[in-house]
């Protein structure tokens, strides 16, 4: 026959400690279900293949930047003489009428 243990006012705190314990890892396991897992079933993404291409015509030519070519430097004008403000010569005096 069995012999029963006689419980004690500890034993009482070992329970609810144990019980307290495993609701909170219940609910940890929950969590990690509810958000963690629709993450592993998602489908993986699709991997496209790449499409060989061959280049028929050169392009190098015409893909080339053109060469830098020196602007050509302005011809250099003669200076000219600085205009004084000179006012305009008197108009020319009327010609007297011919005698007739």
């Amino acid at each position: 026959m069995p012999r029963y243990r006689r419980q004690t006012v500890g034993d009482e705190a070992e329970f609810r400690l144990g019980m307290i314990c495993a609701a909170a890892l219940h609910i940890i396991v929950a969590l990690i279900a509810i958000f963690g897992l629709p993450q592993l079933m998602e489908p993986p993404p699709e991997i496209t293949e790449a499409v060989p291409v061959d280049m028929v015509a050169d392009l190098s030519e015409k893909t080339n930047a053109p060469a830098r070519v020196a602007a050509p430097k302005p011809e250099e004008k003669p200076a000219e003489p600085e205009k004084q403000d000179v006012p305009p010569p008197p108009p020319a005096p009327p010609k007297p009428p011919e005698p007739v």
